[in-house]
């Protein structure tokens, strides 16, 4: 009798995609917050924001391993409640996930740019607030070759 390998099988290969998914925008969200440092820029969200993305990337994955495994997930052999103690812990030390909400919620928004130079796109880093004049303004306003800042997405800072 042939069995089919583990990762045909949906229930258990979905779960993995995700965490998968998770733990790489938890990276690239750290990339970022090293980046912010590296160039003198307030990186204290970013390194929150990787934080808890990485903290509930990891809780997750072990969760459902754990889960997978039954019973036995559980047991010393596995080596996975361990692995679950330490995920969990991401979630509350030294900065709790609810700690981390409480800022994102009270900061003050912040918009993601795309900067139009030379007919080219590009992504500016760090992230520019125009205020409360509309987009077409800024557009209308910029000379022949000067950088048109283009709008893509809004978060948070303080």
């Amino acid at each position: 009798m042939e069995t089919a390998a583990v990762r045909a099988y949906q229930a258990i290969a979905h779960p993995l995609a995700k965490a998968k998914i998770n733990v790489d925008l938890a990276a690239m969200m750290t990339t970022k917050a090293g980046w912010l440092f590296d160039n003198g820029l307030p990186a204290g969200e970013a390194s929150n924001v990787a934080k808890y993305a990485a903290a509930e990337a990891a809780v997750e994955a072990v969760d459902h391993v754990i889960q997978l495994h039954g019973g036995n997930g559980l047991s010393a052999e596995y080596g996975l409640l361990p692995q679950w103690g330490l995920a969990r812990l991401l979630r509350i030390a030294p900065v709790s996930r609810e700690m981390i909400l409480e800022l994102r919620r009270a900061a003050r928004p912040l918009a993601s740019a795309l900067v139009l130079v030379h007919d080219e796109l590009r992504l500016e880093v760090p992230v520019l607030v125009l205020g409360d004049h509309g987009l077409a303004d800024h557009v209308a306003r910029a000379r022949p070759g000067e950088e048109v800042v283009v709008l893509i997405g809004v978060g948070r800072q303080r």
